[in-house]
């Protein structure tokens, strides 16, 4: 499986994940610390990195930058 680094809001999380939207998804529940099922959107390619924005009604929305190692 694969490794991604997922920066949110200023917190970095490192995830094995088979996807890249199912990493973002397990690096937000572990930024809100509840078990939460956020909707991620796919925003835009960026150099070296793709970015995802990430939400949930209870927390807000966050963009998400994701790289793979």
């Amino acid at each position: 499986m694969p490794k991604y680094t997922i920066i949110i809001a200023g917190a970095t999380y490192e995830i094995y994940s088979r996807g890249r939207a199912a990493a973002v998804k397990a690096a937000y529940v572990q930024h809100v610390n509840k078990p939460v099922s956020p909707q991620v959107t796919f925003l835009r390619y960026q150099k070296g990195a793709v970015i995802y924005q990430v939400s949930s009604q209870e927390f807000g929305q966050f963009d998400a930058i994701v790289t793979q190692q």
